[in-house]
């Protein structure tokens, strides 16, 4: 069995809403997806490059996520 851990993170209402709609829509939980999220962030490191690249200022305001 693997071990695990927990992780408390504080996110606004309109993302706890969106999240869960999208882990509803992928027959998972949150707890999955923000685990798999954070399983995978060497493979999401690029894209969020990517994005900063566009918008320098992205991920420097938490109201100006899409």
């Amino acid at each position: 069995m693997k071990k695990t851990r927990n992780v408390t993170v504080a996110v606004s209402e309109r993302s706890y809403y969106e999240a869960r709609v999208h882990a509803a829509r992928h027959s998972m939980s949150l707890s999955a997806l923000v685990g798999f999220i954070l399983e995978h962030l060497p493979l999401l490191s690029p894209a969020v490059k990517g994005l900063r690249a566009k918008d320098p200022k992205f991920g420097s305001d938490p109201a100006r996520l899409p």
